[in-house]
Order: C-alpha cells, then structure tokens, then sequence
C-alpha cells in the first residue's frame, strides 16, 4: 500500500470484517436468522465485538477522509466523514431495544446503504470509471434489489446479501482511493 489513505481504509474494514466473524462464530443463528448485521447489536454476546467493529471502520473512514488530498477530492473527503458519521449513528441507535429504536436504526441502515451506493456511482463516473467500475456498481444494484427482497421474511439471506454489498462496496471504494492517491495522482497534486 503506497499510501495513508489506502492503509487506513484497509484497516477499518479488515477490522470491521474481523469483527463481523467473530459475531458469526458467536452466533452462528445469524445466517439464517434474516436479522442482516444489526442483527449482532441485539446480542449480549454479540453487541462488544459488533460495536468495535464498526466504531473501528468509523474511525479509520474518518482518517481516510483526512488522509485524502485537500485541494482536488472534496467531495470524496466529505463522503468518508459522512459515512464515517452514519456508521457511528447506527452503533448508537441499537437495533433490538424496542419498536421506536428498531425503526428509527433501519432507516438509518437503509440512508447508509443508499449513501454508500450513490457514493459508489460518484466514485464511478467522476474519479475511475471502467468495465470493473461499471461491473461493480451492477453488482451493488443487484445486491440492493436482493436485499431488499430479505426485508420482509423471518428467515432468509439478508446478512449474507448485506455483506457481499460491503465488501463490493470495499473493493470499489479502495480502487477509487487508491487511484486518487497513487503517486502519478500525488504528482499532480503538487
């Protein structure tokens, strides 16, 4: 990794990927269970190492914002402090406590979904579009309409949906970081 901004972002899913199997392993009910991720925040066994985790992806988004180069990514900046944000909002609007804060966390959840998925086509179409851009935002519309479609029954594919769309959303995310920051681009930036 060449530079701060690609390692940190690195970091904070690598952690937040962690975390999210040490909460399978846990609670292995989670894969069938239809709950998605927040399903781990409704678990005394689950709810340190869930929380850790996607504190740990907030903290490391945020640096990544920082890390970013100041004069030609602002826009790029200010999505990773807003999803950094968002994420901090979902560990700190439990889900499982009761009916108010369940509604109140999965719109949270779906605004974070939708705003990784907008943030995705941005990444797309301003800063690397190409086969691979264009095969991974297809795949994050498909993996949004599938679960979607887990939404409603009791038992199904939801975290399994849910965690393919993430580390698309990783994979792609790390590609426009990295573009941005290699060091043709950081040559150009001073």
């Amino acid at each position: 990794m060449e530079n701060k901004a690609s390692r940190y972002f690195v970091i904070g899913y690598a952690g937040w990927i962690i975390s999210v199997a040490i909460c399978i392993f846990l609670l292995p009910d989670s894969l069938i269970a239809n709950g998605g991720i927040s399903y781990f925040s409704a678990h005394k066994t689950t709810v340190v190492p869930y929380s850790a985790g996607v504190l740990l992806l907030a903290f490391f988004s945020y640096k990544v914002a920082q890390a970013l180069p100041r004069n030609s990514q602002k826009m790029m900046r200010a999505g990773f402090k807003a999803f950094s944000a968002m994420l901090i909002a979902v560990v700190a609007i439990p889900y499982g406590i009761n009916f108010t804060f369940e509604y109140v966390h999965t719109l949270l959840s779906a605004a974070l979904f939708l705003f990784q998925f907008i943030i995705m086509w941005w990444l797309a179409l301003k800063v690397r579009w190409d086969g691979i851009s264009l095969f991974l935002l297809v795949l994050l519309a498909v993996e949004m309409i599938a679960t979607v479609m887990y939404l409603g029954p009791r038992k199904g594919y939801l975290l399994e949906g849910e965690l393919v769309f993430q580390l698309t959303f990783a994979f792609a995310a790390y590609r426009s970081i990295s573009h941005v920051t290699g060091k043709k681009a950081l040559k150009n930036e001073v």
